[in-house]
């Protein structure tokens, strides 16, 4: 099953591939919690550190040029 298989997420992913803010504000509070939790976990403790690893991930992700742009949901 291809990533994300909530269909909630993959219209919110189509959404922000097409530039639309609502869209990319939206994933990041419904993941941001849980990839900064993930970097805390891998840089055990060093806040600072993990906000900015959190940070960099939701960059890469969603900003323009990110991994997410000219997403379709196709395999």
């Amino acid at each position: 099953m291809p990533y994300p298989s909530h269909p909630e997420d993959l219209a919110l992913a189509r959404r922000s591939a097409a530039g639309e803010a609502a869209a990319v504000e939206a994933l990041v509070d419904r993941f941001g919690a849980l990839i900064l939790d993930a970097a805390r976990q891998v840089l055990r403790g060093r806040e600072a550190d993990a906000e900015d690893a959190a940070s960099e991930t939701l960059l890469r992700l969603l900003g323009p040029s990110g991994a997410l742009a000219g997403y379709r949901g196709e395999s």
